[in-house]
């Protein structure tokens, strides 16, 4: 079965190395990148019929909405998901405050540091 990812960063670089590590991976996957919050909420939205995620990896700081405020409006907008898709913070903040949130944080399954690595990405595919 293919598994559906969506990255979710405001850095397209970041968002390109991403994806060709993942479409690395020996596991069938569909992913798709948006560079926005508001993107992001909108893929969503249009796409709640066809596709869904499986795992969404999402960047804390952008500009205009962060990946905070994602995790608020996934919350109220797609609160039937909550439980299916597996959230992580993708992130390079060092801050002990931001691991903490993400960590503490209901929605979110993990914090992860930039770089995504291929070990990494094969525990959270296996």
């Amino acid at each position: 079965m293919t598994k559906k990812i969506l990255l979710i960063d405001d850095d397209q670089v970041t968002n390109f190395f991403n994806r060709k590590l993942i479409e690395q991976s020996s596991t069938p996957i569909e992913v798709k990148t948006v560079n926005s919050v508001s993107d992001a909420i909108t893929f969503l939205r249009e796409n709640k019929n066809y596709w869904i995620p499986d795992v969404i990896f999402i960047d804390i700081f952008m500009p205009i909405k962060s990946g905070w405020d994602f995790l608020e409006e996934f919350q109220q907008e797609f609160e039937n998901h909550a439980t299916t898709i597996k959230l992580y913070m993708l992130s390079s903040s060092t801050e002990d405050e931001d691991i903490t949130k993400a960590k503490d944080h209901f929605l979110v399954k993990d914090y992860i540091s930039k770089p995504l690595s291929s070990n990494i990405l094969g525990d959270i595919l296996s």
